[in-house]
């Protein structure tokens, strides 16, 4: 069974439930990504945790630099969005970074308020497509200081509220 079955099968069981489930997937910022863009297009998948690290050119690190929207590419996610590209057109990106120099590549680490002022630019700039924070991984952001968690979720709070125009 590949991927794109195996989502449409957990789909019609989430149906079936009484209970709330969402279908989730991590790809890479390269978009469209390799080995799960296809899976975006043709199933519906609830959340996109994009992986903006241990990428190289396209790593959240780039945020704000001369050349930002060519490198940190959130903007062609959010085209995508906009263009109905996904198989459920309401959902939601999330911005993955790594939450200390030692949960990835350490040249892909940024700092949290790094991190919280490229959520708040993102979520200002991009509020139908945005959707919050992603941490790799969960024992970087809660086990130093300041908690990378903590901050992001702060940053966020203090931003706009995010919408969806659909």
């Amino acid at each position: 069974m590949d991927i794109i079955q195996f989502a449409n099968n957990m789909n019609q069981l989430f149906k079936t439930s009484s209970r709330k489930y969402y279908l989730t997937a991590a790809p890479q910022c390269p978009y469209p990504d390799a080995n799960l863009g296809n899976l975006l297009s043709q199933s519906h998948v609830d959340m996109a945790f994009i992986q903006f690290y241990n990428s190289g050119w396209c790593d959240n690190s780039k945020y704000g630099l001369p050349h930002w929207p060519e490198s940190m590419n959130y903007y062609m996610w959010d085209a995508a969005w906009h263009n109905s590209s996904f198989a459920n057109s309401d959902i939601r990106l999330y911005v993955g970074s790594t939450a200390g120099s030692g949960a990835g590549n350490p040249s892909s680490y940024v700092s949290p308020d790094f991190f919280a002022n490229e959520l708040q630019g993102l979520q200002k700039d991009y509020p139908d497509s945005f959707g919050g924070a992603m941490t790799w991984d969960m024992s970087w952001a809660y086990g130093q200081t300041p908690n990378y968690a903590a901050s992001a979720k702060q940053a966020m709070m203090a931003g706009s509220k995010c919408s969806s125009s659909r």
